[in-house]
């Protein structure tokens, strides 16, 4: 979440970092000084580029689309790599979603083709389908994810190993 004391303090040590975000979550005042706090990467969680999407997953975003581009490009100026991070959603539009991708693309933000949505212990997704999350959370809904999907990413070609191969073989991970 953005806090300027942190960020202040932060950028007095010289370090350098990476964060994951709701670029909503941040006005063009807060994006500048992350950058001088030493930020090099924001993937931010857009997940869809219709409203009706964004409400789907209640993700209670006050930014229409266009201003959600409009910040990420902002957020390019001050921070190296800046990601937009969009799910499968089928309330948007194929078209618009090349057409919101080639946009941010063309300003030097990468934009992910639209990847299905993984239910994470303790989200919605995951509560609906299985009830509270236990000590094996992680591994089923893994697992689930990487049965139920064959593509993941635009820019990952090797399968996913499962958590128990990793966990298992950790040298290979």
């Amino acid at each position: 979440m953005p806090n300027a004391e942190l960020l202040n303090e932060v950028a007095l040590r010289k370090v350098k970092f990476g964060m994951q975000t709701r670029i909503d979550l941040w006005n063009v005042d807060m994006l500048e000084l992350l950058g001088r706090a030493g930020c090099v990467s924001i993937e931010a969680g857009v997940e869809s580029i219709s409203e009706e999407g964004r409400d789907t997953l209640d993700k209670r975003c006050k930014l229409s689309t266009d201003e959600l581009a409009e910040r990420l490009i902002y957020a390019k100026k001050f921070v190296p790599f800046v990601q937009g991070n969009l799910i499968q959603m089928e309330e948007d539009d194929t078209d618009r979603v090349e057409a919101w991708r080639a946009r941010l693309l063309d300003a030097g933000v990468w934009a992910n083709k639209p990847v299905p949505l993984f239910p994470y212990p303790g989200s919605p997704e995951y509560t609906n389908r299985w009830g509270e999350a236990d000590e094996s959370a992680w591994e089923r809904a893994h697992a689930y994810y990487l049965g139920s999907y064959g593509e993941f990413s635009d820019v990952q070609e090797e399968r996913p190993k499962s958590l128990i191969q990793i966990e298992n073989n950790p040298s290979t991970s």
